[in-house]
């Protein structure tokens, strides 16, 4: 049985790679043969703005880490684009009409009001040439009231009724999905938590003594976090590395691979984040952790963390920092409940893709 995967690709992500990577792997040992589907393009909603990473006051002061930061953005795509996305075939999509079934998700698949290169697409939610289910998708920051307000509801909610199963990430994506079909949806966990990377991840030895810093590039620029978190590392005689993405004040910003950033998290002596697939990569490898939750994705943090009884890892003020990322996790319960959802997973999958 061949079936098509449409998720978040061509993205330089090291999270959206790897639960990409990881929904293919669980596809293929439950004996289907994979392919990454081609993203039919819609019209553009919305546009992307313009980012900056720093104040241009400080040009003088920052001049060479914004040298470094453009060398290693182009590293880091060259990566992707030459081997990574090649490794797993999304540089080589296929047309949905040549699979049997297509698998939509993990991801952001839902959140249809973020700029994307394929821009509004009722494919993404169902609105396929062969028959599609979704599984731990996610609609980000698109709310019910913003598709309405665009005038969307009522394509949306006739592509997603087309779905055979409907699964979500989260209980924001559970309303949202309800208040457009009229019932309830099922939730699973993100890919990345339901594979064992046994394979794919090898000790590193390059590396100790050290606090892994995972956020987007220089998103963590606030004087006082970056205060709170240097005399953290300073009192514990850590260093402070950032492997895949940049910050500008880190000890270290390290190129990687999604598959090394792994090994990185496991050797790791703590991890802080503020995003959620370092808050997911951080629980799956049973770190010592501490997420910063900032107001564009508190919804699905809080609800991650709160699936498996963590919420007290969030940092809402950073002065709590220490107290938070020093108190031992217990896992073994975290660990079971690891296993009974992979399970639940993989029935959901296997029952739907006949």
């Amino acid at each position: 049985m061949k079936i098509g995967i449409l998720s978040m690709q061509n993205v330089i992500n090291y999270g959206s790679y790897l639960q990409s990577y990881a929904l293919k792997s669980v596809l293929e040992a439950l004996g289907y043969d994979v392919f990454f589907v081609r993203i039919r393009p819609g019209k553009q909603i919305v546009h992307s703005s313009s980012i900056t990473t720093g104040n241009s006051a400080k040009i003088d002061k920052y001049i060479l880490k914004r040298i470094e930061h453009v060398i290693f953005s182009r590293k880091r795509r060259n990566s992707f684009e030459k081997d990574l996305f090649h490794r797993i075939g999304i540089n080589d999509p296929i047309n949905e009409a040549e699979c049997d079934m297509i698998v939509i998700g993990s991801d952001e698949v839902f959140n249809c009001i973020q700029a994307s290169s394929w821009g509004f697409t009722t494919q993404l939610f169902g609105d396929t040439a062969v028959p599609a289910l979704s599984y731990a998708a996610s609609c980000g920051y698109t709310t019910f009231e913003r598709v309405e307000e665009l005038g969307l509801s009522n394509d949306l909610s006739s592509a997603l009724k087309k779905l055979k199963a409907i699964s979500v990430r989260d209980s924001n994506t559970f309303e949202f999905v309800k208040r457009l079909v009229g019932s309830e949806s099922m939730q699973h966990l993100d890919p990345v938590l339901i594979y064992d990377w046994k394979k794919e991840v090898l000790p590193q030895t390059k590396f100790k003594n050290y606090i892994l810093i995972y956020a987007y590039d220089n998103r963590i620029n606030n004087e006082t976090e970056i205060k709170a978190i240097k005399s953290f590392a300073k009192k514990y005689n850590k260093q402070l590395i950032s492997f895949g993405l940049y910050q500008r004040w880190c000890d270290k910003n390290i190129m990687c691979t999604p598959f090394e950033l792994l090994s990185y998290f496991d050797s790791a002596d703590y991890v802080i984040t503020d995003t959620f697939h370092g808050t997911v990569i951080s629980i799956k490898r049973n770190k010592q952790f501490a997420t910063i939750v900032r107001d564009s994705n508190s919804n699905k943090l809080c609800d991650l963390l709160s699936r498996f009884d963590l919420e007290e890892r969030q940092v809402s003020s950073i002065t709590s920092l220490e107290d938070i990322i020093t108190k031992a996790i217990d896992y073994d319960p975290i660990n079971i409940l690891l296993e009974a959802e992979k399970k639940r997973s993989i029935e959901y999958l296997h029952s739907n893709l006949v």
